[in-house]
């Protein structure tokens, strides 16, 4: 079991050790994308248009995907300083009462973002850079990481339910 937030050797760690695979590549495309940029610019005195539209990319899909990830390692931006004065009951509410609002939210945002997808795919909007990126392929960034943030919400909830592990 991962000593902060309890995830188990499972499938859910499977999926966690996936999106720090996928977040760790798109950091290292990143720096690849960055290093090709300044060569370019400083080397051979130009630059291509697209360079930056990449990087903005890679950054909102490694901050996205890591996101779930993020919360079942318990990486993320808690009280965790208010709940552990909590007795033991309490941190076990205040667990579950944070993955009941945090599977909410995943589930509002699943459903609006996916709305804005499919709206940009009807239209056809694209971006307006050289690339002519589908934005509806960006847009669906955000419906997948909140699948992936209510996968570990609901994980660590079930954890909580069943053994009473789980840190809010």
């Amino acid at each position: 079991m991962d000593a902060r937030n309890g995830a188990s050797a499972g499938p859910m760690r499977l999926l966690t050790q996936a999106a720090q695979l996928v977040g760790a590549a798109g950091i290292v495309l990143m720096l690849v994308v960055s290093a090709f940029a300044a060569i370019e610019r400083y080397v051979f005195h130009t630059s291509g248009a697209w360079i930056e539209e990449i990087e903005q990319y890679l950054m909102l899909m490694t901050v996205f995907v890591v996101s779930g990830s993020a919360y079942t390692d318990g990486e993320h931006v808690n009280a965790g300083m208010l709940v552990r004065l909590l007795p033991l009951r309490g941190r076990r509410i205040a667990a579950l009462a944070t993955d009941v609002i945090g599977l909410a939210f995943c589930g509002f945002m699943f459903w609006e973002s996916l709305l804005k997808a499919l709206q940009l795919h009807a239209a056809r909007i694209h971006s307006g850079t050289s690339l002519q990126t589908p934005l509806y392929l960006v847009a669906l960034l955000l419906p997948i990481s909140m699948v992936l943030l209510g996968v570990a919400f609901a994980s660590r909830m079930t954890r909580t339910s069943r053994d009473g592990e789980g840190s809010a």
